[in-house]
C-alpha cells in the first residue's frame, strides 16, 4: 500500500505539491511566473511576474502575500501587504521586478516567508478583481539574485 502512495506519504504537503508556475488568469489579464523572492538578509520580499492585459486599462491595486497555500496549512500569520497602484494600459505587458522594472516590495521583518515553502500571492486589480496564486518562495541566488529586494540592515525596506 505504500508503494502506491508514493512520494506524498512521506512528505508533508507543502513539499509534495504540483504547481503551475505561479499563472492565473482573471478576467482579461494573464499574469504569469508569479515569484515571491526573498532578500538576501531574508527581511523582506519582491514579487517578480509578468502582467499581459488584453482588455481595457486596469490598475494593481494591492499585493499580499501569506505563508502557506490557499487553505490555509500556514495558521495565523499576518499577510505581507503592498499597494502599488500600478497602472496597466491596454494590450501592455507589464513585467514585475527586476532592474528597469516596476518593483513590488513587502518587508517581512519577523521572517514568516521562507525560501523554499509555499506561499499565496493575491493579486488585487481594480477592474478584473482578485485572484490568489500558490508559488514556491526562492531564494536570492542565481538568475533570481536582480529580483530580491536590497539588504535591510535591520529595518523594513
Amino acid at each position: 500500500m505504500l508503494l502506491l502512495a508514493g512520494c506524498a506519504a512521506l512528505n508533508p504537503p507543502d513539499v509534495s505539491r504540483e504547481h503551475n508556475y505561479g499563472d492565473v488568469t482573471i478576467g482579461d489579464l494573464h499574469v504569469r511566473a508569479v515569484r515571491p523572492v526573498k532578500a538576501s538578509d531574508d527581511r523582506a520580499v519582491g514579487v517578480v511576474a509578468t502582467i499581459v492585459n488584453y482588455g481595457p486599462p486596469d490598475v494593481l491595486r494591492e499585493v499580499t502575500v501569506t505563508a502557506g497555500n490557499a487553505n490555509g496549512l500556514a495558521g495565523t500569520v499576518t499577510p505581507l501587504r503592498a499597494e502599488p497602484n500600478l497602472s496597466i494600459a491596454a494590450g501592455a505587458v507589464i513585467r514585475l521586478g527586476g532592474p528597469g522594472n516596476p518593483r513590488i516590495l513587502l518587508p517581512d521583518p519577523q521572517r514568516h516567508l521562507r525560501a523554499g515553502r509555499v506561499a499565496t500571492v493575491t493579486l488585487s486589480f481594480r477592474v478584473a478583481g482578485a485572484a490568489a496564486v500558490e508559488a514556491i518562495v526562492e531564494e536570492p541566488a542565481a538568475y533570481l539574485a536582480p529580483f530580491a529586494p536590497p539588504r535591510t540592515n535591520g529595518r523594513a525596506p
